[in-house]
């Protein structure tokens, strides 16, 4: 009887330390203005793509002979029109949801092959981290973006061809945050006092270092997904990525680049786009840094 006693307060113990940690978090992100904007920027951009067949004024791909390049604020046509004359801000909100998906998709391929080879080469070391980080060295030895054109050139245009191209170049990347990571907890103590209850290799690298690496590579990722967006769209823009007439960001830049004089907001507007949601993944980032950041919780 007192042994459950003992059980049921240590688990309200442990939920009530959880419920203040929660509360903590918030309160610093919360101060981080500047993430918290992105937050509802972000969470708005995605919500207005899935709901781009309701929302979207115009079908993306029609186009109205009599407004070719039509500027902004036209009667109707809040963002103008197109070489072609189509709608540019229907053409954005469905751009959208390829823009999002060549963005999230690869980070979500990537994460899984780069934390067991990262946790791996990290925990084991020796030979297990020769063979490991000295292949990514070659793929570090290349800019993120002239290989993610190398591989997608191989690979042929297409959507598919962006997101397999992309997650092949964040592995590397990720890998080496989740090593670092590694290397520096398995000297911790929590790892010695596991080993000392009996707890094999295998254990340890799934139940304490995981957990414990996860806040990192969240926060790593999260800025990273900047950058992603940035080659997705350049990926399109070399005509790398999805073909006309289907509408993506970098896509939508690259076909009304030259009516920049007659209609400049075709490309800009699309361009915005890329930047805004970019410099959103970074101000979350950062909030989310300052979160996990056990000084700034005091």
């Amino acid at each position: 009887m007192e042994s459950n006693d003992l059980a049921n307060a240590s688990n309200t113990h442990h939920s009530d330390a959880r419920k203040i940690r929660y509360h903590r978090a918030l309160r610093v992100f919360a101060k981080d203005r500047l993430a918290l904007v992105a937050v509802v920027w972000l969470f708005l951009v995605i919500l207005i793509s899935i709901a781009a067949p309701i929302i979207a004024p115009f079908d993306p791909l029609r186009g109205f002979d009599s407004l070719r390049l039509a500027p902004p604020l036209t009667e109707g046509h809040l963002l103008g029109t197109d070489g072609q004359g189509r709608d540019v801000l229907s053409r954005i909100i469905w751009g959208g949801r390829c823009s999002l998906f060549s963005c999230f998709l690869p980070a979500l391929m990537a994460l899984p092959v780069a934390l067991m080879l990262g946790l791996l080469a990290g925990y084991f070391g020796r030979w297990v981290d020769q063979v490991i980080m000295r292949g990514l060295d070659i793929m570090f030895a290349f800019p993120m973006v002239l290989l993610a054109i190398a591989i997608a050139g191989a690979l042929g245009p297409g959507l598919w061809t962006v997101i397999i191209a992309i997650g092949v170049v964040l592995v590397p990347y990720i890998t080496r945050v989740v090593y670092n990571v590694t290397q520096t907890l398995k000297e911790e103590e929590f790892v010695e006092a596991a080993r000392a209850y009996g707890a094999n290799d295998i254990e340890i690298v799934v139940f304490e270092l995981l957990p414990n690496v996860m806040p990192s590579l969240v926060v790593f990722v999260t800025t990273i997904l900047g950058r992603i967006i940035i080659v997705a769209a350049g990926l399109s823009f070399f005509g790398l990525g999805v073909g006309p007439p289907t509408p993506d960001w970098g896509l939508m830049i690259n076909e009304n680049r030259g009516f920049l004089g007659q209609a400049p907001g075709a490309s800009i507007f699309p361009g915005l786009m890329v930047v805004l949601v970019s410099l959103s993944f970074n101000f979350i980032g950062d909030g989310l840094r300052d979160v996990l950041d056990p000084y700034r919780q005091e």
